[in-house]
């Protein structure tokens, strides 16, 4: 159909389809993505399908119908999921959803060629529509898109249902591990996500039948891989090795000169947590607070060493990216040694006070429990912490991004 894979391009394929955590991925237009020779013969054999089938029963469909039903949604769609792979891994989940759509089209087609369909038939365009954004939500459950410039440096979380990347004066995007949504979430989502992608023109058709409609939302989330009471089965993992397939999307990842690896320093923190023998004491390199997770230069040193950067660059990078509290270079405290654990406070001569130099973690950042006298320090879901506490915080910076996005529909 597009081009014929050999029977060992599934690792091939799994390279050129995942995405490095580590690096940052450019945010392109929907035009550029679909550049590729595989995808304009996919528009080709879209139209010829969608043209045949409405061919002398609706005498308004033309190709200006076909662009703002068809190609506009494939456009929104694209600009919504970017690079981003499938949950196989195996291929972009651009690729794989536009092959289940046309599967499903062509199989709606080939199931009823026989039957007496009416005019201006709603199910093919209900069907291709309902394929291509089943369960989109599902990409974005256990990850976290920041938006960032060309050096790594934070800017925004993306939130989906604020539109699509390319609605932002951001270039730039990277991932980030989070704890995954539940099914009913990602439904939420799947909906919500949904019904903003479908163009106007597309989601009025549908919604002229009530039936159709319904069976529309019902097939979004419907995990059984029918399109629920549509019935049809777009499961492609059955002939993933034969099949033929849309080009991989060509894009590179770039790995910024001064971009800290954010799951690296975490890991590196929950280390620094757990050492309670170095920790609450005089000279320490950590201490509990009542602010904090204060962790001492000289610890801080020895990161930064390791990772071929400055104190002083990890120390800022910690604090804009809202892991850290206070000035964004290492600062001093004043630490109350008493009865245990540790307080911070101005002012005072006492033999149990200490004067630190380091940074300051932020309570949500290092999930702080007083558990015991000690204050010990509980970490869970550590390569999701930057990505969850950032999100905490997105409302409260000052410097959001500036965003073009227009108001969406808000679904049923």
């Amino acid at each position: 159909m597009f081009y014929e894979p050999t029977l060992n391009e599934g690792p091939s394929q799994l390279e050129k389809a995942r995405l490095d955590r580590s690096l940052i991925y450019p945010i392109k237009d929907s035009n550029i993505l679909l550049n590729d020779s595989s995808h304009q013969k996919y528009f080709e054999k879209l139209k010829t399908l969608s043209m045949h089938e409405l061919e002398n029963r609706m005498e308004s469909f033309d190709e200006y119908f076909f662009n703002a039903l068809f190609k506009d949604l494939i456009h929104n769609f694209v600009n919504y999921v970017q690079s981003l792979p499938d949950k196989t891994g195996r291929d972009f989940y651009v690729n794989t959803a536009l092959l289940r759509a046309l599967w499903a089209l062509e199989s709606y087609l080939k199931k009823t060629e026989r039957e007496s369909r009416n005019d201006g038939d709603i199910f093919p365009y209900a069907i291709f529509s309902a394929a291509l954004l089943s369960q989109i939500g599902e990409i974005y459950s256990e990850i976290q898109i920041q938006l960032v410039d060309e050096r790594g440096v934070y800017k925004a979380n993306w939130n989906p249902l604020d539109g699509p990347m390319t609605n932002f004066n951001c270039e730039w995007f990277r991932q980030r591990n989070v704890p995954k949504h539940s099914q009913s979430m990602i439904n939420h989502l799947t909906v919500n996500i949904a019904t903003r992608i479908i163009p106007d023109i597309g989601y009025k058709w549908i919604s002229q039948d009530r039936k159709v409609l319904e069976w529309w939302y019902d097939s979004l989330i419907d995990q059984h891989e029918k399109l629920g009471q549509f019935d049809i089965d777009v499961n492609l993992e059955k002939d993933f090795v034969a099949r033929s397939r849309l080009e991989p999307i060509d894009i590179q990842g770039l790995m910024p000169d001064d971009l800290i690896k954010a799951d690296v320093l975490a890991e590196w923190i929950k280390k620094q947590a757990e050492d309670l023998q170095k920790q609450n004491i005089k000279n320490a390199n950590s201490y509990v607070t009542k602010n904090g997770f204060l962790i001492s230069e000289k610890l801080l040193k020895e990161f930064a060493e390791s990772q071929k950067h400055t104190v002083d660059d990890v120390a800022k990078y910690l604090v804009e990216s809202g892991i850290a509290s206070g000035q964004p270079h290492i600062e001093e405290f004043l630490i109350k040694h008493s009865g245990g654990s540790q307080t911070l406070f101005s002012g005072g001569g006492s033999i149990n006070n200490e004067l630190v130099k380091g940074v300051m973690i932020n309570r949500q950042f290092a999930n702080l429990k007083k558990q015991t006298n000690t204050m010990s320090v509980v970490s869970q879901s550590v390569g999701g912490f930057i990505a969850r506490f950032v999100e905490s915080q997105e409302n409260e910076r000052e410097n959001k991004l500036d965003s073009k996005r227009s108001p969406g529909k808000t679904g049923v």
